[in-house]
């Protein structure tokens, strides 16, 4: 699977985590706007990738991975982090929920782990909205079995 698929699946999944706490107008963008037009948003970011070749001292027996960073912006119209607390803790919560449940997308990539997901005020093309930064690793080819060299 691609970085490309790979993001749009888990925008996929945001999206999910949205419609589970009823919040319908949440918009997804996998190519990210200038400007939001619609909220409460969802703005997916592509932020790098790695390959994992040789780990010292191993060599691989299988295929290597690609394991890339990406970045969800959950965006708010609400003025305030007291205002937007129990909105955003409720997008993370069922988020984490449904990430957990199903790591590897129902088979399209390895695995996906949120490494971090932080609530308050986010930056997005130089506006101040408040809402949730979640940082996640996406794992996009089978593991490698590694041996010692």
């Amino acid at each position: 699977m691609t970085v490309t698929a790979a993001i749009t699946r888990l925008g996929v999944v945001a999206a999910a985590a949205t419609v589970a706490l009823d919040v319908r107008a949440t918009l997804i963008y996998t190519a990210p706007p200038e400007q939001i037009p619609a909220f409460p948003a969802l703005v997916i970011q592509y932020a790098s990738s790695t390959f994992d070749l040789f780990p010292f001292g191993q060599v691989p027996t299988g295929q290597q991975f690609e394991q890339a960073s990406v970045t969800i912006l959950y965006l708010t119209s609400l003025g305030t982090i007291a205002r937007a607390q129990t909105a955003v803790l409720a997008f993370v919560d069922a988020f984490r929920d449904l990430i957990a449940a199903n790591q590897n997308l129902n088979g399209t990539i390895r695995q996906v782990r949120l490494t971090r997901a932080t609530m308050g005020t986010v930056d997005y093309n130089g506006i101040d909205y408040v809402g949730a930064e979640l940082s996640l690793e996406v794992d996009l080819y089978p593991a490698t079995t590694w041996v010692e060299a």
